[in-house]
This record gives structure tokens, C-alpha cells and sequence, in this order.
């Protein structure tokens, strides 16, 4: 006669993935680990796991933990930060035209004849311009300490008594 070990029910969570405005439930033994959880939640997002970043209490970064150990409870909402494949390929891709295009709007021409800033370098020089106006006053305090008897070394910026 054989025996035969009756197999214990594997204990598991279902919980709440939040993924662009929607919720996926997940459930998932306690035993498993974080990276069996991450091949579920591609299953039903279509993000690869190298492209998840799961938060929960944080983010889970270590894929060899437990789901029991990373704390997982009964109803817990976690949330999915990543892109599916077909959003990265699109984003690589570069339509032909808009290329092309964005080369012919650029001119040839020296930045200073363009019509914008032509109209700037035309105007000249504003009146009330700070740069020079700094240095008039340090000019003038230093020519009223030679004349007269200012009691403030500028060198050494120390008060002379």
C-alpha cells in the first residue's frame, strides 16, 4: 500500500495592482517570491519585469524574497510604475518625416541676422543696465575715500579709527 501525504492548501493573498488607472487583482501563495509575483503582474499588464517598478511600503527591489516576508496582506494595494514593450518601441521609433523637417527650419544664417533676434540687437544697449551701475558706485565710493578722510581701509576692508 502506498501512503499518500495529503497535500496542505498553499496559503495565498489576493491583492490590488494599480497600473494607469486600473486595478488588477493579483493572487499569489505566501511562499512564492517577489520575482513569481512579477511574471503574474505581467501576465495581466504586459509590463516585462526588468520594466516594473513595484511599490509597497516602498519599492520592492529584492526579487528573491518571500511575498510572506515582503509583508504582503490580504487586500493590500500596491502600485505599478512601468511601460510595456510596445510603449518603448514606439518611443524609439523616429518618423522619417520629422526628421527631415526639423533640419529645413533651421537656417543657415548667423543667429544675429535672424528676424528675433535682430530686432533685440537693434535696440541696443537698455538704459538701466545694472552691471556698469555697480561699478560707477564702487568707482565713486573709492574716489570720495581718496579725497577725504573715509574712515575705511578698502583693501583690507577693515574700519580705520
Amino acid at each position: 500500500m502506498s501512503e499518500e501525504t495529503p497535500k496542505v492548501a498553499e496559503e495565498s493573498v489576493t491583492v490590488s495592482v494599480g497600473f494607469k488607472k486600473q486595478n488588477y487583482p493579483i493572487t499569489i501563495g505566501l511562499d512564492k517570491t517577489v520575482g513569481d509575483f512579477r511574471l503574474e503582474v505581467e501576465k495581466q499588464t504586459n509590463v516585462p519585469p526588468g520594466l516594473q517598478k513595484l511599490m509597497f511600503k516602498g519599492m520592492l527591489k529584492d526579487d528573491s524574497q518571500t511575498i510572506r516576508t515582503a509583508g504582503f496582506k490580504e487586500g493590500a494595494k500596491l502600485m505599478l510604475i512601468g511601460s510595456t514593450i510596445q510603449e518603448v518601441l514606439s518611443t524609439a521609433e523616429v518618423p522619417v518625416e520629422a526628421s527631415s523637417s526639423s533640419s529645413s527650419t533651421q537656417s543657415s544664417e548667423p543667429l544675429s541676422t535672424q528676424l528675433p533676434h535682430k530686432k533685440v540687437i537693434d535696440k541696443g544697449i537698455p538704459d538701466d543696465i545694472m552691471a556698469g551701475k555697480f561699478f560707477y558706485l564702487f568707482l565713486s565710493f573709492f574716489i570720495f575715500s581718496l579725497f577725504f578722510d573715509f574712515p575705511c581701509d578698502l583693501v583690507s576692508r577693515k574700519w580705520i579709527r
